[in-house]
């Protein structure tokens, strides 16, 4: 947990990752945590294919996640955020998060977005 990050989005649908992408934009070092087993979200919920439209064309879940990489944003899909909570002398936050190995960790961030989409 010695390492703060700049910026924790918690969800991977549109929302979160249209906030990561612009923070990525303003170089923001951005981690994307989602309880899902892959981002994206309703973005692939309501194509029959499951692919995403784009103005390059359709992309499938490989073409997305490589477009998430080169974006700057670290994309963290099956991670449960169960607990978050400032830091004692109000510097940032702490998050708790189970990952897909269900091994629990704390992340410390200096913001956070909660974009946890459609329930």
């Amino acid at each position: 947990m010695n390492r703060i990050r700049d910026l924790v989005v918690i969800g991977a649908g549109p929302a979160g990752l249209s906030a990561a992408a612009a923070a990525g934009e303003q170089g923001i070092e951005t981690l994307v945590l989602d309880n899902a087993l892959h981002p994206g979200g309703q973005y692939f919920k309501h194509h029959p294919q499951g692919k995403l439209a784009t103005k390059r064309g359709a992309l499938g879940l490989e073409d997305f996640r490589k477009l998430l990489a080169s974006a700057g944003m670290t994309v963290r899909s099956g991670t449960l955020v169960w607990n978050l909570q400032p830091e004692t002398q109000n510097t940032g936050f702490i998050l708790s998060v189970q990952d897909p190995k269900r091994e629990i960790t704390l992340i410390r961030t200096k913001k956070v977005i909660v974009a946890a989409g459609a329930i």
